[in-house]
């Protein structure tokens, strides 16, 4: 008794992904001195065709997944001014950074989920040149919105789970040398 079974394709067995998108940017200079800019991107990632044991409980078709830290959308504006002052300069800058909500687990597991979210840094610094050597001082802010997301998760089995977040609102004051 002969028995026909369907047969599969070794293609068809590979996983595959579509991943494409568009990112758009921009850049002015209304004014000397002052600089903007700004980018906006749109980002489709999903697996096509990924078949396989993901969980450790069985074969399943997890076709439709998002791939992992890709974001569907994002979006950054800044702005630099600099202008005389003194013997020297003053800059200021500050950009604001948005990215979409993403997943950090390649099963797209609840607790690997990221929410969108923004980050705002900005800067104030005095340059000047003194002794051939191009010196600066900056005070600057990084996530001064206190943004708090996961940026790190994986799961080891059972109920034991790991993460991490990216970090919280900082400050600071740098001081540089170009020679």
């Amino acid at each position: 008794d002969l028995h026909s079974f369907p047969t599969r394709r070794s293609s068809d067995l590979e996983p595959g992904a579509r991943i494409q998108g568009i990112e758009v940017e921009a850049t002015a200079v209304p004014a000397d001195g002052l600089d903007l800019s700004a980018s906006l991107g749109y980002l489709d990632a999903k697996y096509d065709n990924f078949v396989g044991d993901i969980t450790g409980r069985g074969v399943t078709d997890n076709s439709g997944l998002k791939l992992r830290r890709t974001p569907e959308y994002t979006a950054t504006v800044s702005g630099d001014y600099t202008f005389p002052a003194g013997h020297g300069e003053i800059s200021l800058g500050a950009r604001y950074r948005y990215l979409d909500a993403l997943e950090l687990a390649v099963t797209n597991d609840p607790l690997g989920h990221v929410p969108g979210g923004g980050f705002l840094d900005a800067s104030i610094g005095y340059g000047m040149n003194i002794g051939g050597a191009d010196w600066t001082i900056k005070a600057y802010g990084r996530n001064l919105t206190d943004t708090l997301r996961q940026n790190v998760y994986f799961r080891t089995g059972g109920f034991l789970a790991f993460a991490s977040a990216n970090r919280g609102r900082e400050a600071g004051i740098e001081l540089t040398a170009k020679f």
